[in-house]
């Protein structure tokens, strides 16, 4: 009984070595080759695979690339809110933003995103289980931005939904705008901190408006 139990562990690993092997070759080939070019074929020559055991573990490529942005959402996530706790002011959030925002397009994160929201124009089928992962991102933003609001009269009129909806847009469309760019990097840099003093200076002017009336 050991043995067989011992059998049936090995199988189960490596299965899931299997796994995690096709969703690195998705998400390279994604990264690499972009929407149009991530073909069962070429995910396959990314992970010197059969590309027959994407079908079998995944069932089609729209389900490889759902796992592909679990496991993307996952990271970025656990990264967001560790770094985002505790963050005491918008300036602040702004300034964390863009240098999570330069790891994330240095380690072309952000590449495989974009690429994963513009399929949704040729697979609709996609809209729902995206816009369900793309949520806790929006969702750990906003709690910063709830957090960093609490102490101003202005928290109750401050739409932090939107708010954080506006940031993460921002992250993805920045990378279709680098892509322009001879210095990616160093043209990411420069707009975070113009971004940065923009909310330093918009702190500054609600700091010297009048307290907002209490709401009835």
């Amino acid at each position: 009984m050991p043995r067989t139990g011992a059998k049936g562990s090995s199988k189960g690993s490596s299965s899931e070595d299997t796994k995690a092997r096709i969703i690195a070759a998705a998400r390279t080939s994604l990264r690499t080759d972009g929407i149009m070019g991530a073909s069962a074929r070429a995910i396959a020559r990314h992970g010197d695979f059969n590309q027959a055991l994407i079908f079998y573990h995944f069932g089609s490529l729209n389900d490889l690339f759902v796992a592909a942005l679990d496991q993307l959402s996952a990271e970025r996530t656990d990264r967001y809110a560790d770094r985002l706790t505790g963050v005491g002011s918008l300036a602040d959030i702004v300034e964390i933003a863009g240098e999570l925002h330069l790891e994330e397009l240095q380690d072309g994160h952000i590449a495989i995103l974009a690429q994963l929201l513009a399929s949704v124009a040729t697979e609709p089928d996609l809209r729902e289980p995206l816009r369900e992962r793309f949520q806790p991102w929006a969702d750990t933003v906003e709690a910063a931005l709830t957090e960093a609001l609490a102490d101003s009269p202005y928290v109750t009129l401050v739409p932090t939904a939107d708010l954080a909806y506006l940031i993460v847009s921002v992250f993805i469309g920045l990378e279709l705008m680098l892509g322009l760019e001879d210095d990616a990097a160093g043209r990411d840099k420069q707009l975070f901190t113009t971004l940065t003093a923009l909310a330093r200076i918009l702190e500054a002017m609600l700091s010297m408006m009048p307290t907002p009336p209490a709401a009835d």
